[in-house]
């Protein structure tokens, strides 16, 4: 069972949780892990590997029915301008493109349960 209060102790627990969601709902999920880079000044860098146009690029993408790009946020984060480029090519290619914060966890239930797509910001 997914606990609730994981949803509010950072992205990663948060993440988990909507993949798990997902998950028993039949969909496929995909996620990048991220990993640590050394930088040359010694301090530790989280990057997700990617090559090309890579930067920015969802965190999930899940197929069922259909396909759905997923970013999610910790609480008071925003999009940065990778993200939103992302964003909106996916959706001018006519793609469904969510961000979730942990506040939008029953608008991430009704989508992982296909009951009806929630309705966007």
């Amino acid at each position: 069972m997914i606990d609730p209060n994981i949803r509010e102790t950072g992205k990663g627990g948060f993440q988990e949780e909507v993949v798990q969601l997902f998950q028993w709902h039949h969909w496929k999920v995909a996620h990048f892990h991220t990993v640590a880079m050394r930088r040359a000044n010694g301090s530790i860098a989280y990057i997700t590997p990617a090559a090309a146009d890579g930067k920015g690029w969802p965190d999930l993408v899940c197929v069922k029915n259909r396909i759905v790009y997923i970013e999610l946020k910790r609480r008071g984060a925003k999009l940065g301008e990778e993200q939103e480029l992302w964003r909106d090519r996916i959706e001018m290619a006519g793609g469904e493109w969510y961000c979730f914060w942990p506040k939008d966890w029953q608008k991430i239930v009704l989508l992982a349960a296909s009951l009806q797509a929630p309705e966007k910001k």
